[in-house]
């Protein structure tokens, strides 16, 4: 299809080099643009010019969800694989595939060493890839300032590497400015007349357009009912508000969408689904179900609630139902229900719907026109926008809920300002950008200097999380869920008994700890008058009898300061109500038993064992892994790059790894590893092998292999590690090849050998190498450079304890980060071949 100039320029720019900040409009094809330059580098230049993997990161599952949907299809035509990966549907954890839709809380987490995504020991698996990718941030504003500040000073440290792209509707020009001088990046912005042409499809249709109307007074059943198409969106700035508009429309005489004809099973089936294609299967049933019973009775108005207190299924069907009406599809109705949805920010993004009447409580601009962005999307589209005040609290002044900060309340009232200056205006684009700047440019500017203040401790917990592996600092440079807490409802035990059930295994719901605080004295006065023992618990964790099981005691909710005390609370369920019409409730009688459901466990591949394989044949595999496969085409893009920016030779670089495959597995070689492997295998096998073993035979779920080798190790002990061994005995291998010109690479993959299994290994046994190791290196080492390598083999070490300080890598930044960068390329390499290498055939 033909590129906008727009999308042509973003393509150039970074097809030659540059990253880019891109902000435009809503529908104007973005996530496009974004992917352009990826697919055309894939299908039509050679391997250095661009990478060949490509990361998008968004702020919501929900927005990944939608891009992966959209996109799954364009990966069949360019013959590259396509991936989803959220903490919901983790199809790609170590992020291997192409094209990979993700959360930049997953990008992040795996870009500073402590992924979600993996568990401890793999920690080091994920940063190369992001490392070596094309890195896309779309709806950038909605990102944590947290995430925003340290994906900010991570993107400045590899921007002479690694091309980004950072893309929103809402940059102020403040803002736009300032991360374009910071990064070093290129602006696209879009002038009005490309908008235009844009939105009218070259003038062959009508300009869509929004008319927005500011109301002195509060949001009610009465405006709505006063001004109301047949696609309505209403968004509450509190989930309180919501429901108790929902609640009067119902009053007033609409309908509720009938999810009463929703049989559990499909619920449960939704809940359970282990990939996208099964879950919007049942998605489809469950909407036909509701068009179906919603056909009976044509000419009914129906209203639909919509915030983040459901259950992640019954969430998910109504979002799914929402956006198949209101969506692009949607215009295949011949008369579609008249249906309003009473919301809150929850639609602000990830819905790709247009709505012709948004009704809407005073947010900050920024919100207000991403909200906005759900009315009249679609070219020639005509739609209205009505603004409302907020109501006053107990203290008789605004309540400013869930934007409770002073900057965020100054942001609220200029932009009520702003928008008050154009009632009755038709906004485009560029109007809208009037609005920005004038509202939130101080915002960012003080959020930019925070950031810039902050730069100091920002490094400091980047240190402590990719060197140190600390996992403790997600939240302070990922996301911070001090203001929430997770709320789960069940039957939790007093304090002084043992519940030995974890309390994360249940689906919780998110609320604000404010919001907790609010129903805090009602609740305990609601609890005293039934009668009920507890109100609120949080569980404190405690070593199990075992020393290795934990057991949590759950301790009573006194005060409100005791929401402090957790990140998750249980409430006494005879507290709250819960249906999939209403979602959560709390403080009113629970008549339907219902408690929290246990969140269905993801699948993970399994570990299916070893087959019987030689030294030689195992590195051969791996070898052909990283040659036949896309890891040397993406290899050879981050090697160019740090030739031109760091002068690392490519050459080298490679070498590096093809030694950190080679030599990997040398600690198996030692004597005492073999005679246990060949044992082991006579038990299993009835014969020795007549060569030195890389892997024996192993089936974890026969019982029969677990008893061969107990016995096989009673009679000769197994040495423990051989990680840690393998780099001793290759260090004067990896001096010899580029110790005496290119110390960073001879660091980075002694310290890669070390931890190809654990990535804070420090410590080497003894060993002492069989006698036929150099011969089979020297085979080895004829395919990948040079045969005399092998004669600096170490051939034995004696001391046990530490590896050498002066080999393994320093701790930032007494070793450069340039170091870790290498450290990080080469093991990921080394782990996936070495995984990939195992897999069996089909």
């Amino acid at each position: 299809m033909d590129l906008y100039p727009y999308q042509k320029r973003v393509k150039e720019l970074l097809l030659s080099g540059h990253s880019v900040i891109l902000q435009a409009p809503t529908g104007s094809g973005k996530t496009y643009a974004a992917l352009v330059p990826f697919l055309y580098s894939i299908n039509h230049l050679p391997t250095e010019c661009f990478p060949q993997q490509c990361i998008y990161s968004v702020p919501m599952r929900v927005l990944a969800n939608q891009f992966y949907r959209a996109y799954i299809s364009i990966g069949e035509k360019a013959s590259i694989s396509v991936a989803l990966q959220t903490g919901e549907f983790a199809e790609d954890p170590a992020f291997t595939s192409d094209l990979i839709f993700t959360t930049v809380d997953q990008t992040l987490s795996s870009f500073l060493g402590v992924p979600y995504s993996l568990s401890q020991g793999q920690s080091n698996l994920n940063v190369g890839a992001i490392l070596g990718s094309y890195l896309v941030f779309d709806e950038f504003h909605l990102f944590p300032e947290e995430s925003t500040g340290t994906l900010l000073e991570l993107l400045k440290m590899v921007n002479n590497i690694t091309p980004f792209l950072l893309m929103t509707a809402t940059f102020s020009t403040t803002m736009l400015n300032r991360l374009a001088s910071w990064l070093g990046a290129e602006v696209v912005r879009l002038g009005n007349e490309e908008i235009k042409y844009i939105e009218t499809q070259g003038g062959e249709i009508q300009r869509k357009s929004r008319e927005y109307h500011v109301q002195d007074t509060l949001l009610t059943a009465e405006d709505v009912l006063q001004e109301n198409g047949r696609r309505t969106l209403v968004v509450c700035n509190t989930v309180e508000r919501a429901n108790n508009l929902y609640d009067t429309l119902v009053d007033a005489g609409y309908h509720p969408v009938p999810f009463s004809v929703i049989p559990k099973s499909l619920y449960q089936d939704l809940r359970s689904a282990q990939n996208l294609q099964k879950r919007w299967e049942f998605l489809r049933k469950g909407i036909e179900l509701l068009l179906e019973r919603m056909a009976t009775v044509p000419d009914k108005r129906w209203v639909m609630l919509l915030h983040s207190r459901f259950e992640r299924p019954h969430r998910s069907l109504k979002e799914e139902f929402v956006q198949s009406l209101w969506g692009p599809q949607g215009k295949h109705f011949d008369n579609p229900p008249n249906l309003t949805v009473v919301s809150t920010q929850v639609v602000e993004v990830g819905l790709d719907v247009s709505v012709d009447t948004l009704h809407t409580e005073i947010a900050p601009s920024a919100s207000i026109f991403q909200r906005a962005g759900r009315c009249a999307r679609y070219p020639g589209e005509h739609g209205k926008v009505f603004i409302y005040q907020i109501p006053k609290n107990k203290n008789e002044e605004l309540d400013y809920s869930p934007y409770l900060s002073k900057n965020q309340k100054d942001v609220i009232q200029r932009s009520w300002n702003s928008l008050k200056e154009r009632d009755g205006q038709v906004l485009y684009f560029e109007h809208e950008q009037q609005v920005i700047d004038e509202t939130h440019a101080i915002y960012d500017e003080q959020l930019l200097r925070r950031i810039e203040k902050n730069t100091g401790a920002i490094w400091e917990n980047i240190t402590r999380a990719m060197v140190f592996g600390d996992m403790g600092v997600r939240k302070e440079l990922i996301r911070n869920n001090l203001t929430t807490r997770t709320v789960i409802v069940c039957d939790v035990p007093p304090h002084h008994t043992p519940f030995e059930d974890t309390p994360y295994r249940y689906e919780g719901f998110s609320l604000f700890v404010g919001t907790l605080r609010s129903h805090f004295r009602n609740l305990m006065q609601l609890g005293e008058q039934q009668g009920l023992e507890w109100v609120f618990r949080y569980p404190v964790s405690m070593e199990g009898d075992d020393e290795t099981s934990v057991i949590y005691r759950w301790l009573d909710v006194q005060t409100e300061d005791d929401f402090g005390q957790s990140l998750v609370f249980a409430i006494h369920p005879d507290l709250v109500y819960y249906d999939e019409e209403k979602g959560l409730r709390i403080g009113i009688k629970n008549v339907n038993a219902y408690k929290s459901s246990k969140a269905f466990p993801i699948r993970r591949d399994q570990f299916d064992g070893y087959c019987l394989e030689s030294y030689e044949q195992h590195i051969h595999k791996m070898l052909d892994v990283f040659e036949k496969g896309p890891w040397r085409r993406r290899f050879l893009w981050i090697a160019n790059r740090l030739e031109s920016a760091f002068n690392i030779p490519k050459d080298l670089l490679e070498r590096a790894v093809y030694l950190a495959l080679a030599l990997h597995d040398l600690g198996k070689l030692d004597k005492r590893w073999q005679r246990w492997a060949s044992y082991y295998q006579k038990l299993v096998q009835g014969r020795e092998p007549n060569f030195l073993i890389a892997h024996t035979e192993w089936d974890p779920s026969n019982p029969l292999y677990q008893e061969r080798e107990k016995e096989a190790t009673r009679k000769y002990p197994k040495p423990k590690t051989h990680a840690g061994e393998s780099a001793e005995a290759s260090a004067r291998i990896l001096w010899e090849a580029f110790g005496k010109v290119q110390k960073d690479l001879y660091k980075a993959t002694y310290t890669a050998i070390a931890r190809h299994h654990s990535p804070r290994l420090d410590i080497a046994g003894e060993f002492k190498l069989h006698q036929e190791t150099s011969q089979v290196l020297e085979g080895i080492f004829s395919r990948i450079g040079n045969r005399d390598w092998a004669k600096h083999l170490r051939q034995e070490r004696n001391e046990e304890g530490k590896l050498k300080t002066e080999r393994l890598l320093s701790p930032y930044p007494e070793d450069c980060l340039l170091r870790w960068w290498l450290y990080f390329i080469v093991v990921r390499n080394l782990r996936l071949c070495d995984q990939l290498s195992q897999e069996k055939e089909e």
